[in-house]
């Protein structure tokens, strides 16, 4: 916050003007249908929820999505009736999206000039870079993971020393040297970044609304689980190399006393592999859940799981969600998981460690 404060102008958050600081006009962009229930769209809205408290943010975004309660000012642009695609990962319609969203907030700057572009994802800050040409504003880059990383997982990126991996490092370089502000979501992102580039960034962690996310929340009663066994909660995306696909085939080999509530979407993929080792009766996929209900749904847990490696660079937020709610949780032995979990984690060193530990709770 201090840095976002220094570039709009204005003092430190100590000891700054908190009238001048309202008068401040941020628009905030997000390549993405927000919002939909997953781990990159509850950074938008905490970071929108966060600096909308002392500044007028609007957000633009595509056509696509709910809009939740907490959003006050939205610009959406048009939406192709034929596409409801609300998972990641790219697609042609995407780059569509992306020039409609770059002419919406060319037109509305040239009616008024924000004080800050604030942007999320690449696409973002590349079309907030862009606009800085034109308006001379500078840009905030809020940046949840490599290029590379979050590509990793599709057919676009083949081979450590590909042609198309060495295009997209150029490309995230562009995008950071030209960014005024690089925020980043996790220390492990951040360590790589200054590996990969030698670029300073600043990291700003994902700590959860506490208005929605806190220990007073009580379970639902809205699902039915088998009251014999303990349950073991996990929230977040359920995407074919994302962790939770390969943490379902050790299923088979913990104790059959726990019961796993799995969150998130899509369920497809993960749910065939469940049912190819045999262990469908001892999982219940619930699909994407509300943001603003998940915390009830969580608190049906005993434990909570995150079988994420981390090994993108893209942060752990869940593990704050899971914190703020109580959770003891099962993870991977990582120093950030660690900083954020302490003695709330419980630390596996890999998936067959982790079956380990589930026969000593």
């Amino acid at each position: 916050m201090d840095s976002i404060c220094k570039l709009l102008g204005v003092k430190d958050a100590v000891e700054m003007d908190l009238k001048k600081l309202e008068e401040k006009s941020i628009y905030m962009i997000a390549t993405t249908p927000f919002f939909s229930e997953r781990g990159c769209h509850v950074r938008v809205l905490d970071s929108y929820v966060r600096l909308s408290e002392k500044n007028k943010v609007t957000l633009f975004t595509y056509g696509l999505g709910r809009t939740p309660k907490l959003i006050r000012s939205i610009v959406r642009v048009y939406n192709f009736p034929w596409y409801r695609k609300t998972s990641p990962g790219p697609s042609v319609e995407k780059m569509f999206y992306n020039v409609f969203l770059f002419f919406s907030l060319f037109i509305r700057s040239l009616q008024k000039r924000p004080d800050m572009y604030y942007c999320h994802l690449h696409e973002g800050a590349f079309i907030g870079i862009v606009l800085k040409l034109f308006f001379r504003r500078n840009v905030v880059f809020n940046n949840q993971g490599l290029l590379v990383g979050e590509l990793s997982s599709t057919t676009l990126v083949k081979g450590k020393k590909s042609f198309m991996v060495k295009l997209l490092m150029h490309l995230e370089r562009f995008i950071l040297v030209h960014s005024d502000l690089n925020i980043v979501s996790s220390e492990g992102l951040k360590q790589k970044i200054w590996k990969l580039y030698k670029i300073k960034v600043k990291a700003e962690l994902d700590f959860p609304n506490p208005k929605i996310f806190n220990p007073k929340v009580k379970p639902t009663n809205r699902i039915k689980l088998p009251k014999s066994k303990k349950i073991v909660v996990y929230l977040g995306g359920l995407r074919k190399g994302k962790g939770m696909d390969e943490f379902i085939t050790f299923i088979p080999r913990i104790d059959k006393r726990f019961f796993f509530l799995i969150m998130g979407f899509p369920v497809e993929y993960c749910k065939e592999v469940a049912e190819k080792v045999g262990v469908l009766e001892r999982v219940k996929f619930t699909g994407p859940i509300k943001y603003e209900e998940s915390p009830a749904f969580l608190k049906l847990g005993d434990y909570a799981l995150s079988p994420k490696m981390l090994e993108s660079g893209e942060a752990n937020g869940k593990l704050y969600t899971y914190r703020e709610l109580g959770l003891k949780t099962v993870c991977i032995d990582t120093k950030e998981n660690r900083s954020i979990l302490g003695k709330l984690g419980i630390y596996a060193k890999d998936y067959n460690d982790m079956v380990k530990l589930f026969e000593k709770l």
